[in-house]
């Protein structure tokens, strides 16, 4: 059997419809390879990825890896270098620096332009970037300021042994007369002739560059592609270098703009042996679709199936889990039916603490940038408030009216409001000798608030809010090696703590009046595996609910005041994308994260109708030919 032809970013075959799924053989007889598919996202949404070897546990296991392309289809796509607006210099200074081979003289900087030294013989002058080294799959490019005269070029370079010596070179040069060239020289010497083609001439402003992905060249000029080639010549990190070539006495030809950088597709989720991964895509955006090699097993027959999640409106009481790590959505789970994820919302900031107001509006703490973002209940964004200095963020509504937030950073611990509006209000103190924070809630008349700190055993603390000071205690703590994690403030005024066990998995509530007499008091024993478990209000706030999440299920848990279980819904474990628990051939299509903030969906209005997430019929469809075009009816 032959070799599969999809085996790098440059040969990967083309996934243009959706949705379906496709079964390969990617064995050679002696090898299992390394599977690529490409595609471009027709809509934003959340795509479950799998990739399955037939036998669970053993036998071919494919891990799924999924890359986003640095490119986007389009170039460049890699920053500008050098943009020369600055005092004229010569020669070209730091970081460039000057050839000493065949090209001879330095460049200079005149009117913020690059060109060759003086005019004078020899006609060469060229300069290279001493702090680049991109690669292996990269981009470089210039802009064009000024043709030389008449069988003179423009050149840009990258090569692959440290200058200034004789090197290897990549060179691409552009000529007045519309000649362009692309050649391979090894120690200063013509090696290969890649191309050499013959359009009309540039014109000041044009942008021209070389982009290397695995083997393949390619050639742009102002963001179409012109041609391609494929090397295998010298697959390693290349610096960047640039000249003018002029005729003697002449100083016409000029460049500027030098641009370039990495173009490898940056490696977003890695997987794990026939496990599938979700993750949110984005219309217009190239991906690339790994599936690794496993062993060399008889057979290594890949299944390949991918759906969109089929977005649905989002209602009061839904279920939201946010990710704590950039990049991967909100998501809006189902409170009474087990594994139906509702939709993604991946405009949410990623961060460890959020929560809801009575009118729906929504804070979320922000672990990319120092601060919390209030959103209304379309997820729209009412503000940012900057947290610059304050440490990480512990958020909790009070009374539904506005949210309280405490501040765990290198001192002590610094409590403020936070308004409906997304700004800070009023309150603004701190914590005299506190200098951890767990749980943190505030009574309904806001007068008392309640706090925990992350040391075993600890109580429940009181701070007097209308007189700036400490009270006693609620009520001791648990026991050695528990902690309150969770607080929440029920609109009776009795006061919800969870209480989880270093160590082990059993977890502990209790409910105390406001003098600190216990109410109820129940335990639960989470499956192996059990992490970040988290407490979130009702949509009334009259009741609540407990997060466990596990490696085995993610399991929610509803109670009333009396620690009476009301319901409980189970959703799939996906951990930074890829999905946790066992392999099986039939895994749950969504989920949502281990460690991260619940909220329940608050407020009288049901937001409209989202736009669906993916085609018309939920999903992708790919077969081993990349067959198809676009969305399917």
């Amino acid at each position: 059997m032959p070799a599969p032809e999809n085996t790098s970013f440059d040969t990967a075959r083309t996934i243009a419809s959706f949705p379906a799924s496709f079964t390969q053989d990617v064995r050679d007889g002696a090898t299992t390879y390394t599977v690529y598919y490409r595609f471009v996202a027709p809509q934003t949404g959340l795509l479950h990825l799998f990739g399955f070897g037939g036998t669970v546990g053993s036998g071919y296991q494919p891990q799924t890896l999924v890359y986003q392309s640095t490119t986007d289809g389009g170039f460049p796509s890699t920053p500008v270098i050098d943009a020369f607006t600055r005092a004229n210099e010569n020669p070209l200074a730091a970081p460039w620096a000057t050839m000493d081979y065949w090209w001879g003289t330095p460049l200079r900087l005149l009117s913020n332009a690059v060109a060759n030294s003086d005019g004078s013989s020899p006609s060469y002058s060229g300069a290279y970037h001493t702090g680049i080294s991109n690669g292996p799959d990269l981009e470089a490019y210039l802009t064009v300021a000024a043709l030389p005269t008449v069988e003179c070029g423009l050149d840009l370079f990258v090569y692959g042994v440290a200058l200034p010596g004789p090197t290897t070179t990549f060179e691409l040069l552009v000529f007045a007369t519309g000649q362009i060239t692309f050649k391979l020289y090894v120690d200063d010497v013509l090696d290969t002739l890649l191309f050499d083609i013959t359009r009309a001439p540039l014109t000041p402003g044009d942008v021209i560059g070389l982009r290397r992905l695995g083997t393949t060249w390619t050639l742009w000029l102002n963001g179409a592609l012109i041609t391609s080639v494929v090397s295998t010549r010298f697959l390693e990190p290349l610096g960047l270098g640039i000249g003018v070539e002029e005729s003697s006495g002449v100083t016409t030809g000029r460049l500027t703009t030098v641009g370039g950088g990495d173009s490898r597709p940056t490696l977003l989720i890695s997987g794990d042996d026939n496990r599938p991964v979700q993750i949110q895509v984005t219309a217009g955006q190239e991906y690339f679709l790994c599936f690794d090699r496993a062993g060399n097993p008889t057979p290594a027959l890949l299944t390949v199936t991918a759906q969109y999640l089929a977005a649905q409106a989002v209602l009061p009481g839904d279920l939201l889990v946010n990710d704590d790590t950039g990049g991967f959505p909100l998501i809006v789970a189902s409170p009474s039916t087990d594994y139906l994820v509702k939709r993604s919302v991946p405009t949410v900031v990623a961060g460890e603490a959020g929560d809801a107001l009575d009118s729906g509006i929504m804070a979320f703490e922000d672990r990319t940038l120092p601060q919390i973002v209030t959103y209304d209940a379309n997820f729209t964004v009412i503000h940012a408030q900057d947290t610059t200095g304050l440490g990480l963020a512990y958020i909790r509504t009070m009374n539904g009216t506005k949210f309280y937030v405490g501040f765990d950073g290198t001192g002590d611990v610094r409590v403020r409001d936070l308004l409906a509006t997304g700004f800070f209000g009023a309150v603004d103190f701190t914590l005299p000798g506190v200098t951890s924070l767990r749980g943190i809630a505030a009574n309904n008349d806001e007068t008392i608030l309640y706090f925990s700190t992350d040391i075993g055993n600890a109580p429940v603390r009181r701070w007097d809010l209308v007189n700036g000071v400490e009270l006693s205690v609620l009520n001791a703590g648990l026991a050695a090696n528990y902690r309150a994690k969770d607080i929440l403030v029920m609109p009776d005024g009795t006061i919800v703590v969870l209480y989880t066990f270093t160590g082990s998995s059993p977890i502990t509530l209790r409910r105390y009046d406001s003098s600190g007499t216990i109410l109820m008091q129940f335990t639960v024993t989470l499956s192996p595996g059990g992490t970040g478990t988290r407490l979130a209000y009702s949509g009334d706030r009259q009741t609540f609910w407990i997060m466990m999440p596990s490696t085995d299920d993610s399991v929610f848990q509803h109670y009333d005041l009396a620690g009476t279980l009301l319901s409980e819904v189970r959703h799939a474990p996906y951990n930074e994308g890829l999905y946790l628990g066992a392999q099986t051939t039939d895994p749950p299509l969504f989920g949502v994260s281990l460690s991260c903030p619940l909220v329940v969906m608050h407020g009288t209005a049901v937001p409209p109708e989202p736009v669906p997430d993916g085609c018309v019929g939920g999903g992708l469809a790919m077969d081993a030919a990349g067959g198809g075009s676009g969305c399917t009816s």
